[in-house]
């Protein structure tokens, strides 16, 4: 089986145990499930034990919110925390799709060109909204990779901000006549940003309303804190008071002028 290296080693060995014993004090059929995942997809499963240490160390209530019974799709973990709930859906990006996606390999230290890991986080999101439409309380898709060179993309600003504009190209308009050119500017056509998408007019209108946000998640990799892309056209809008300690982008949509302006802040948005 491809994924990560067997045996783990002893800090993901430990992350594993600690993940069993929280899912054994639930129903015992979460652990059971969890172990199945870990036979199929081990990075999958270790990104859910991932996720829920990083939402426990923030202060973060968690609970397992696997649908036991009906089998319908539910996310993964039900959260609370400063009396806000939420909750979070984790969705891994497996070290072999981040290296087709990106050119980086995992196994070496590459200094050659590389492509952003976007498009992967994208489609991660866009599998989620429909199980997402049954949440009621905002929910959060916490998308990470094991690739840990890819990961550090999560960190830089303009990759990330493509996932809240869509990539963005220098355009410039010439005058046929005369020759003469415009002063550069940005163009996009929203793709991919996962919360926006292109009218009829290529103007920018709502995308993916029944997911609140994406928290960006470089699994195994603690000294990198998630960032957390809100979407401002949710149906149920995320507070940023229940995770304070992350940075939160946004994009305001600016009909008049044709324009998209992005905004980070630290901790909450006003």
């Amino acid at each position: 089986m491809s994924g990560l290296t067997l045996p783990l080693n002893d800090a993901m060995q430990a992350l594993a145990d600690e993940h069993r014993d929280w899912l054994a004090n639930s129903d015992r059929r979460y652990l059971a499930n969890w172990e199945r995942l870990f036979k199929s997809d081990n990075e999958a499963a270790m990104a859910e034990a991932s996720v829920r240490r990083r939402l426990q160390g923030f202060g973060v209530s968690v609970e397992p919110n696997e649908d036991l019974d009906t089998r319908q799709k539910a996310s993964d973990f039900k959260c609370v925390r400063n009396g806000i709930d939420f909750y979070v859906e984790v969705a891994c990006i497996r070290i072999a799709t981040a290296e087709k996606t990106t050119g980086i390999p995992n196994d070496r230290p590459y200094l050659g060109g590389f492509r952003p890991i976007t498009l992967a986080v994208f489609n991660k999101c866009i599998h989620k909204v429909r199980q997402s439409t049954t949440a009621d309380a905002p929910l959060l898709v916490a998308v990470g990779t094991w690739h840990g060179f890819v990961a550090m993309q999560f960190n830089q600003r303009p990759i990330v901000n493509m996932l809240l504009t869509g990539e963005t190209k220098m355009t410039w308009d010439i005058n046929i006549k005369t020759g003469e050119t415009s002063d550069t500017y940005l163009t996009t056509d929203f793709y991919p940003a996962i919360f926006l998408k292109p009218d009829d007019d290529m103007k920018p209108s709502p995308a993916r309303e029944p997911i609140s946000g994406a928290m960006l998640c470089a699994f195994g990799m603690p000294g990198i804190d998630p960032v957390v892309i809100l979407n401002a056209n949710a149906n149920r809008q995320f507070h940023p008071a229940a995770l304070p300690d992350l940075e939160y982008g946004s994009v305001i949509v600016d009909q008049a002028a044709q324009q998209l302006h992005v905004s980070w802040k630290q901790g909450a948005m006003t």
